[in-house]
């Protein structure tokens, strides 16, 4: 059958491409978006438009790859360009050029690869073959080349203690020496302790059995000459009873004074402390840091000094220089014995030099002593260098040691240790009928004279047992122990008799003690029962602290150490050995020590025993006993009070509410009541109702009463005597001592202290040389005053007296028997009247010729000194008629 074709196509009116003709859709129907053709080739994506249009977007070639360098966002067809950016960040581009090694074309350096690693590099060691520095790489080595990468085997090494540079690597006194080689001890040959295997000198040496000590120094003044420091050198004694006589040096035996670079002397100073006065330290105060020589007196003490010898040495040292006495004949600077106070040690020492100086001084001096028997001695070789190193380090390093040094880093050989102390074992009665009537607690004691001794072991030994025994037996309690450590400190809280328990220990009362045992357990176990503690096997036994761990284990403030607490009816026997440190370090061992307590008879000692035996001290453990608190007869034994209640019933205590241990619960006051305060008389809040000290109290100071009054002010001035201090108090006085409280009467003021004296100064008592006094000042008067200041015109002259007399004397008072009687008359040769008899020239001279020289008197042709005298022997004399 044949249908007829029916038209199909797009019978959507809607679409684009609708076919009104179309009976059949054939789902080819386009609407606007649908993708066309508007037959142009430089057109893509071309769809229908809104009004159905087709169009297409224009062509644009390019790189679409958004991932490469070159993607063009507006290229909508790919054109094959897109690129990569090379290593370089180059869009495109080559990379790194061939044997380059960046992008830059430079090559890796010299020697490395671009890497940055070595081309050759043998050892591995990071350094190029071609650029290794051979050396040593030890930097602990002398020749330490930092810059060295390859160690070469050259390292060289100091000698064991020193440094690279020969410096001791430890040299704590800065000797030279080092610490590890220093041998400490007396270096003097001298000295009666010398060891000739010392190296360093640690001021041990001694002489004369030890009188004479060492030499030693002070700083006397720093910067008094700039840049300076003055020393004084002082020899040392055990005695104050002894005199330096002499210091000395011969060629044996130099005194030497030797400084490292020179020595200060003052120009206006002297060799000797003697020859310098201090009075003039205020007009030359360098003065008083004159380097000089002495025998214990300082300028301006009592030195009675001299020497002999010393002008040959004494030179070089007063230039500055060193002193050395060591010739055959020597040099010495001595005292007659007795002559200075100042040659007597003072507080064991006697001055010898002073010297001021900026380095050291070696000091080699000599010295001849007199001892309390007036005995004569030599002691030579004391040497000194100083200063010394002022360092913290050689010094006593055992704190065990009297003079230990905690700042000491090197110990020099000077520690000093005391004695062994153990004194012995005492015991004290602590408690008497407690807990059972009858029963004594006793504590035993060993005893230390030194606190810092320490008792380490209470043990027994073969050959040395060990037994504590009772007579009768031990009171154990329930809760105690054999040893202190083993009772809780809290247990009388649950059972108070057990303070009387039964142990031994060294020093504590409980667990707080470290305390140890070994070899006690058999012994122990007997004692607990009651029974003795006895050891006395080969193998011993021992309770004993660790050195040094036990504070206990130290003496107490009474020297005691505790060993044992013992509660017995009995008498006690106890043997045992003891071992301590002392504190030099030594651990002695006390052996058989033994102890019988307390000294008494035995029996019954019990008075509600009814064998109670009076006379016996201690319980033997025979007693019988009726009902308790009654007698044998079935009485109470104590009822001292009547209240019906056996006194044992009673509760002892305190009564009186006002005491410090008031025991409400007390029915029976025992007089155990304590009424704290000070209970010393001579204290200033004294309580005369105190019985127990708690501490309180509070003394005057010394030489003051309570009230801050004196005990002793004879002057009333309010300065006990014995702080008085005396001198002279006047302000106006030229001696006026600020310091003095009391008047001595040793003001001085000065003054004239002439009375005949115009100004003569009563209040004056030392004459200043101003007196002003009228006199005779001519010496050849008999009556001449070498005092007077001024001639008053009383001179007085022997003479001839007679006025006839052709030498009268008109000031003579005394006719010495010298008159001569003239005879007038023309005594000139030459005149025509001369009288040959004349002795006087009476002007009666007649001349005949003229003469040519009107002024020679006595004629002899010359005017001189004996006309002079004839003249003034007639002055004043009238002429004749």
């Amino acid at each position: 059958v044949t249908f007829p074709e029916v038209p199909s196509g797009c019978t959507d009116a809607t679409a684009c491409n609708y076919d009104a003709e179309a009976e059949v859709n054939d789902g080819s129907c386009a609407y606007p978006g649908d993708a066309c053709d508007d037959g142009d080739a430089m057109t893509i994506n071309d769809a229908y438009t809104a009004t159905c249009g087709c169009a297409g977007d224009a062509v644009v070639e390019g790189c679409t790859d958004a991932a490469a360098c070159n993607y063009d966002a507006a290229a909508n067809v790919d054109d094959g360009s897109c690129a990569q950016l090379d290593e370089c960040g180059v869009c495109g581009g080559n990379g790194i050029p061939d044997g380059a090694c960046g992008c830059d074309g430079n090559g890796p350096e010299e020697y490395y690869d671009c890497d940055g690693n070595c081309l050759n590099d043998t050892d591995a060691d990071g350094v190029c073959d071609e650029l290794e520095i051979a050396g040593c790489q030890d930097d602990a080595a002398c020749n330490y080349n930092a810059d060295a990468t390859d160690n070469d085997n050259s390292c060289t090494y100091p000698d064991e203690l020193y440094n690279c540079d020969g410096t001791c690597v430890n040299d704590i006194n800065q000797n030279g020496l080092c610490d590890e080689l220093e041998v400490f001890g007396c270096t003097s040959e001298t000295a009666d302790n010398y060891d000739p295997e010392a190296l360093t000198d640690n001021g041990t040496c001694v002489w004369l059995d030890g009188l004479v000590e060492s030499l030693s120094y002070e700083v006397y003044a720093e910067d008094g000459i700039s840049g300076m420091t003055t020393y004084r050198l002082y020899a040392n004694f055990a005695s104050d009873d002894v005199e330096v006589t002499a210091v000395y040096g011969t060629e044996a035996s130099p005194w030497q004074m030797v400084p490292s670079t020179s020595f200060y002397q003052d120009a206006v100073g002297t060799a000797f402390a003697s020859g310098i006065n201090p009075a003039f330290f205020a007009v030359v105060p360098s003065l008083e840091y004159d380097s000089w020589l002495a025998i214990g007196a300082a300028p301006g003490e009592d030195d009675q000094s001299n020497s002999v010898g010393m002008d040959a040495f004494t030179p070089a040292f007063e230039a500055g220089g060193a002193l050395d006495v060591n010739t055959f004949l020597g040099g010495s600077l001595f005292l007659i014995p007795g002559a200075s106070t100042q040659a007597v040690p003072v507080d064991g020492k006697v001055l010898l030099a002073q010297v001021t100086t900026d380095g050291l001084t070696d000091a080699l001096v000599n010295i001849q002593l007199r001892d309390a028997n007036d005995d004569t001695f030599e002691v030579a070789g004391l040497s000194l260098t100083f200063p010394q190193v002022e360092v913290t380090g050689a010094g006593c390093t055992d704190p065990a040691a009297n003079n230990y040094d905690p700042g000491a880093l090197l110990d020099d050989g000077t520690c000093e240790y005391p004695e062994p102390s153990y004194t012995g074992l005492t015991y004290d009665l602590i408690a008497e009928d407690q807990p059972e009537a009858g029963m004594r607690t006793f504590r035993v004691y060993a005893n230390f004279s030194n606190p810092n001794d320490q008792l380490t072991a209470v043990f027994a030994q073969d050959g040395n047992p060990m037994s504590i025994a009772s007579s009768t037996s031990f009171y154990q309690n329930a809760i105690g122990g054999a040893f202190a450590s083993e009772i809780n400190p809290f247990a009388d809280m649950v059972d108070p008799d057990v303070v009387y328990d039964s142990w031994f220990t060294i020093g504590g009362e409980n667990s707080d003690l470290n305390l140890s045992t070994v070899g006690t357990d058999v012994a122990a176990a007997a004692f607990e029962t009651g029974d003795a503690f006895e050891v006395n096997n080969s193998l011993g036994a021992s309770w004993f602290v660790l050195p040094d761990t036990e504070p206990l284990a130290f003496p107490d403030d009474n020297g005691q150490v505790l060993i044992a607490q013992l509660t017995t009816t009995g008498q006690v026997n106890l043997l045992v050995n003891l071992q301590y440190r002392a504190q030099n370090g030594e651990n002695p061992q006390v052996l058989n020590e033994s102890l019988v307590f307390p000294d008494i008879a035995l029996g019954c000692t019990d008075e509600m025993a009814c064998n109670y035996d009076a006379e016996a001290e201690a319980d033997d453990g025979t007693c019988t006993y009726p009902a308790d608190y009654y007698d044998c007869d079935g009485a109470c034994l104590n009822d001292t009070d009547s209240d019906g209640v056996c006194d044992e019933l009673e509760v002892p205590g305190c009564t009186d509410s006002d005491a410090d241990n008031y025991n409400a619960d007390a029915t029976d006051d025992d007089g155990s009541c304590e009424f704290e305060g000070c209970t010393f008389p001579t204290a200033c809040n004294y309580d005369p109702t105190a019985n127990t000290d708690d501490g309180s109290c509070t003394f005057p100071e010394t030489f003051y009463d309570c009230d801050g009054n004196c005990l002793q002010d004879d002057d009333g001035d309010g300065i006990c005597n014995q702080l008085e201090v005396p001198g002279c108090t006047d302000t106006e006085a030229q001696n006026y001592d600020a310091a003095a409280t009391d008047d001595d009467g040793s003001c001085e003021y000065p003054g004239c202290t002439n009375p005949d004296a115009e100004n003569y100064d009563p209040d004056a008592n030392v004459d200043d040389g101003s007196c002003i006094a009228g006199g005779c000042t001519y010496a050849n008067a008999t009556n001449y005053d070498s005092a007077a200041s001024y001639d008053d015109g009383s001179c007085t002259f022997e003479g001839c007296t007679d006025e006839a007399a052709s030498n009268y004397c008109p000031l003579a008072l005394d006719d010495d028997g010298s008159c001569v009687y003239d005879v007038l008359g023309c005594t000139y040769a030459e005149a025509a009247n001369y009288n040959a008899e004349a002795t006087v020239d009476d002007g009666s001279c007649e001349l005949v010729a003229e003469d040519n020289c009107p002024f020679d008197v006595d004629g002899n042709g010359l005017v001189g000194s004996g006309d002079l005298l004839e003249f003034l022997a007639a002055y004043s004399y009238p002429c004749p008629e």
